[in-house]
Formats: structure tokens, C-alpha cells, sequence
């Protein structure tokens, strides 16, 4: 059965004729059919009843077939053309094609030949306008792609300027040439909540009359955002209660959030009568969530940099500090150096005889406090700013044979007054490691202090340095009676308490054992001890060697 909505029509001037095809073979079949019996009545009734295809006969009288396929060419008529002609004419069914016939009947023709030709024609024009259709709807897709991508890349754009601005003058200059270029609006403002004043205050702003500028801020419309917290569109005669009326026929209002509270809005007029639809604001709303995160981000960089700011204040202060303590304790020591030298060479003297034989208790006196003098003096010069060798290290990469060598010189006038000695052992290149020098030489220092503490005179204490890439080795060896099984595993806690007892009182002032541990630990190295009892202790260090150039 044929559509109903499919229209033909039927060009002839012969009733039998025209009464078969268009009754009998084609409305028979549910088409709509007009027939029309002349060529001039077809031309003026084919505008009109626009035909999908039309059935011609070529030998009309007056106005012929041929003319007629002409006339509806020149109107930009497409619709398919079927030319009628009775047999034994040939020649024209050929000269109609020329002139753009998609197929022919010949006369005596059957009513199932007439319906299969209008179903072959009738096929290429639901073709046609299927063709037409899918290019309709790909046009339609295509524009709706390209907006979709136009609007991307505008937010995208948009987010990237906005986010990177901590100067918050630019910043909502950014912010509301974005929410007018995504949504298309005419004006546009910006309001944050003013913490102070508690309301809300005009930001940044295009295209607003100088007067509402200058004025205090109330827009009417401003509350409605505040109380629902949600975006607001509003048009027509709804917008005609609000003062806003006077600057656009259509407003959106998106609030400005963070979590719940509310940071300000974006507001954008348009001056046509053309409603904002749910793209639009929905481009809006990403404009105001960039806003939020480049407000909030703001926020945070100015705190950071108060941060900072109070932190150098305190880093210099706390220089400050470290520079007047190094001095005092310069002062105290230039005050207590030269009448406790000048004292102890007194007692020496006195020892020697120079004033005189001495009963042997006060000898014994005398003698406690020379080394009492002598331990007061080295205090002195080991702790004196100006003598200490970190003075002069450097930081990564450090010199580990040469922080070695200090190390000794300086715990040597201590060791010799202990009747001890200490050597180094150090390959011929120097050995550099990836550490901090100012906080390792304290460690080498507490190590050798350690290993005076615990070593009978007349022993030998050995440094000793070497590669064992990619690390470098430390031990220190002392020639003391050395430490239990038992007690060796906790040398390093701070509570740590020797089963022995210190055969020297005064060794140096180094650092604790501990602390030396967490010192060594921090600069990324390992440190352990070994002992056997009448054999002294050994403690070993290990540091990574610093990368080479």
C-alpha cells in the first residue's frame, strides 16, 4: 500500500486514460492523487498541491508534455518526472528524457506497471529527502559541536587566566570579561561580601552607568541570590519588578561559593528579550566555580605571604639573637681567659719550687688544682667562637679527612694532658661525602671525646678514615676495657649508663652518643659499635660519598 501523504500528479488529457492510472491503479493503492487534464491547469495546481512525482503524457494538446517539463524545470520544480506516450513513440519518450524524465510508461499500460514505475520514482525521492534530512541533522550536529567546542575552549581560556592571577584587581577584571564573552551579555558585575561591612560590595563591573557606580551598591536582586544560593535567570515582566529593568530585559545571577558560604555573585544583563537558556548558565556557573578557587587561592598566597614574612622576621631575629649570645660568650671568655692562665702559671710555679718547698698535702692540693686549671683552660679555648675550626666548614659536599684532622688537633692538648695519644690513619686522596660539615665535625669530636673518657693512660686512641664505595668509613677506636654484650646494644640510647666508670672526669666537651646517632642518621648515614671486653670499643660511621664534580 502507498503512503497516504504521498502526492501525484496525473497530466492527461484522455478520461479513460487518466481515470485508470489515477483511480483505478494509483488511488486505489491510498496515494493522493489529483488529475488534471491540460498542461496549462497542471502548471498553475503543481505549485499548490506539490506534487512528490508527476505522471505527463507527452502528446497533451496545447501546452505539450515537453513544454510542461520545461515550464516546472524553470520553476525549480525537483520532483520526479514520469512521461506517457504511446507506443510507436519512441523518439520522444527519448527527447523527454533529455529534458529530465526519470521514467516512461507506454500506452496500453497495466495498472500493477503503472503503481511499480510511481514506487521507483517514489523510492528516490524518499532517498532524497532521507539524504536531506541526515544533512540537516549532520549541519545541526556540526553547529551544536562547534558551540560546544567554542564554549570549551572559551572556559578552558577563561579558567587558565583566572586561576594563574593572584593580583586580585586583575583577577576580577578577568572574572567578569569571562562571564560576560561565555554568556553573551551586554553588562556585567561582579559582588563579594565584605567581611567588615557585612554586605556586599561592587567588585569589578562593564558597562554599568557611572551613577550606579558611584552610589552605595543595591541592586534589588542581590538578596534573592544571597537566600536561595542558587543560580537565578529571570526575563520578561518578572524582571520588570527589580530597578535592574532599566539596564536589560534579561538577568542571571550566579552566587560566588565555597562550601556553603557564600562568596559573592556574578550578575549579567542583556539588553534584547532573549531569555539566558541552560547553556548559558551553566557557563556562568563554571566561571563562578573558577572564581571561588582563584578567590580561595588568593586568600591563601596572601596568608603564605604573611607566613613567610613573619617566619624571615623571625630567622633574622633568631640570628640576631645567635650573634649577640656569640658575643657575650666571646666577652666572658677574653674576661676569664687571662686571670685563669695567669693563675695556673702561678700554681706551676709554685710546683716547681719557686716559692719555696712545699709539705707534700699541699703539693697534693696544688696538683688538683692545676688540673683543675688545666680542664677550666681547654674548656675555654674549646668553646671560644673565634678558635672552634666549624667556624671556617662548609656545607655539602664536606671534607671528611679534613674534619678528622681538626677534630684531632683540637681534642690533642686534652688527650696529652690524659696521658693518651690519638692518630689518624687517612688514604692520600681526600675523602669527600654528601653531609652537612658543620653538624658531622661535632659527631667526630663527641667520638674522640668518648674514647679519652674511657681510655687508661698510656693507651692509643685511632681515627681512622676510608672508601668503601659508594660510602666512606669512619671508627674511632679507643684502648679502654670496652662494654658488655649485654650493655652494647643500648650504647646509643640517651639514658645510657657505662657498667665502668669514666677513668677521666674531663675528656673535651663533645656531644652525647646519642645525640651523635641521630646527628649521623639524619644525614643519611649508619653508625654501630663493636667491642669485646679488655679489647676497648670501636665505633664505626658510615657516610655517602658526595658524587663526583
Amino acid at each position: 500500500m502507498g503512503n497516504s501523504r504521498e502526492r501525484i500528479l496525473v497530466v492527461e488529457n484522455d478520461p479513460v486514460i487518466r481515470d485508470l492510472i489515477a483511480r483505478q491503479a494509483l488511488q486505489a493503492m491510498g496515494y493522493q492523487v489529483l488529475p488534471v487534464s491540460d498542461g496549462n491547469s497542471a502548471i498553475s495546481q503543481a505549485a499548490q498541491f506539490a506534487p512528490d512525482v508527476m505522471i505527463v503524457d507527452l502528446d497533451l494538446p496545447g501546452l505539450s508534455g515537453k513544454d510542461f517539463m520545461a515550464a516546472m524545470a524553470a520553476q525549480g520544480v525537483a520532483s520526479p518526472m514520469i512521461v506517457l506516450a504511446h507506443q510507436g513513440h519512441e523518439s520522444h519518450i527519448i527527447q523527454a528524457f533529455r529534458l529530465g524524465a526519470t521514467d516512461y510508461l507506454q500506452w496500453p499500460v497495466r495498472d500493477a506497471e503503472v503503481v511499480s514505475v510511481v514506487e521507483r520514482a517514489l523510492k528516490q525521492v524518499r532517498e532524497r529527502r532521507e539524504r536531506e534530512t541526515l544533512v540537516r541533522q549532520l549541519q545541526t550536529a556540526n553547529q551544536d559541536l562547534q558551540h560546544r567546542v567554542y564554549e570549551l575552549t572559551a572556559i578552558l581560556a577563561i579558567g587558565k587566566s583566572i586561576t594563574s592571577v593572584t593580583d586580585k584587581h586583575i583577577l576580577f577584571d578577568k572574572i567578569i570579561d569571562g562571564a560576560i564573552k561565555v554568556t553573551h551579555g551586554d553588562i556585567g558585575w561582579l559582588l563579594l561580601h565584605d567581611e567588615t561591612l557585612k554586605t556586599y560590595i561592587l567588585a569589578a563591573q562593564r558597562h554599568l552607568p557611572l551613577s550606579m557606580v558611584k552610589r552605595p551598591w543595591e541592586d534589588s536582586i542581590s538578596s534573592l541570590m544571597v537566600l536561595s544560593g542558587e543560580p537565578l535567570s529571570i526575563a520578561g515582566e518578572s524582571l520588570k519588578r527589580f530597578n535592574l529593568s532599566d539596564l536589560g530585559q534579561a538577568a542571571l545571577i550566579v552566587p560566588i561559593k565555597a562550601q556553603k558560604q557564600i562568596l559573592g555573585g556574578l550578575v549579567v544583563l542583556r539588553q534584547a528579550p532573549k531569555p539566558f537558556d541552560s547553556s548559558e548558565k551553566n557557563l556562568l556557573v563554571a566561571v563562578s566555580d573558577y572564581a571561588s578557587i582563584s578567590l580561595i587561592n588568593a586568600r591563601l598566597f596572601r596568608a603564605l605571604n604573611e607566613q613567610a614574612s613573619a617566619l624571615q622576621t623571625a630567622v633574622e631575629q633568631a640570628g640576631l639573637n645567635e650573634k649577640i649570645n656569640t658575643d657575650r660568650v666571646r666577652v666572658a671568655l677574653k674576661t676569664f681567659r687571662p686571670p685563669v692562665t695567669a693563675s695556673a702559671e702561678i700554681v706551676d710555679r709554685i710546683l716547681q719550687g719557686q716559692a719555696g718547698t712545699l709539705p707534700d698535702d699541699q703539693a697534693r692540693y696544688l696538683l688538683a688544682i692545676q688540673e683543675k686549671l688545666l680542664e677550666l683552660t681547654q674548656a675555654l679555648e674549646t668553646a671560644d667562637p673565634l678558635q672552634h675550626p666549624t667556624a671556617s666548614i662548609q656545607a655539602a659536599p664536606a671534607n671528611l679527612t679534613q674534619l678528622s684532622r681538626q677534630a684531632i688537633q683540637t681534642i690533642q692538648r686534652t688527650a696529652q694532658h690524659n696521658h693518651l695519644t690519638v692518630i689518624g690513619e687517612f688514604p692520600i686522596q681526600d675523602v669527600i661525602i654528601r653531609a652537612d660539615a658543620a653538624q658531622v665535625y661535632p659527631c667526630i669530636l663527641g667520638l674522640l671525646s668518648n674514647a679519652i673518657k674511657f681510655s687508661p693512660p698510656g693507651q692509643t686512641i685511632a681515627l681512622q678514615v676510608f672508601q668503601n664505595k659508594p660510602m666512606a668509613h669512619l671508627v674511632v677506636k679507643d684502648g679502654g676495657a670496652g662494654i658488655s654484650p649485654r650493655q652494647l646494644p643500648h650504647l646509643f640510647e640517651p639514658e645510657f649508663a657505662h657498667s665502668t666508670p669514666p677513668i677521666h672526669e674531663f675528656s673535651g666537651l663533645g656531644i652525647r652518643l646519642s645525640l651523635i646517632k641521630e646527628v649521623i642518621i639524619a644525614q643519611g648515614g649508619k653508625i654501630w659499635a663493636e667491642s669485646h671486653p679488655g679489647q676497648g670499643l670501636a665505633i664505626h660511621v658510615t657516610l655517602a660519598l658526595a658524587r663526583p664534580g
